[in-house]
């Protein structure tokens, strides 16, 4: 896998370019709270990757399948790994 740091208009922002999207459909992801949606917190796995056009994996969407097999689109960012465990106590942030 091949990921270049590309600095962007802020210093305080970077976008990974690459060529490799970070999950594959099958793998389980957990829905994180930078959205609004009913879906936070929620595990699911991916259905279909979408790919950005211009390799920006941070702009890669996904579309994740719930066990009631209801299916929504979410971009990179907004996902994590269904095995990360949070500390008890913790907040998701």
């Amino acid at each position: 896998m091949t990921r270049t740091l590309a600095n962007t208009m802020s210093s305080d922002s970077v976008v990974f370019v690459g060529s490799m999207a970070r999950f594959k459909p099958g793998d389980r992801v957990r829905v994180l709270p930078t959205v609004t949606s009913p879906f936070v917190g929620l595990d699911g796995v991916i259905d279909e990757v979408k790919p950005h056009p211009r390799n920006l994996t941070q702009l890669d969407s996904y579309t994740v399948r719930f066990n009631w097999g209801e299916k929504q689109t979410f971009w990179d960012a907004q996902l994590e790994p269904a095995d990360v465990s949070h500390a008890p106590g913790s907040k998701i942030v």
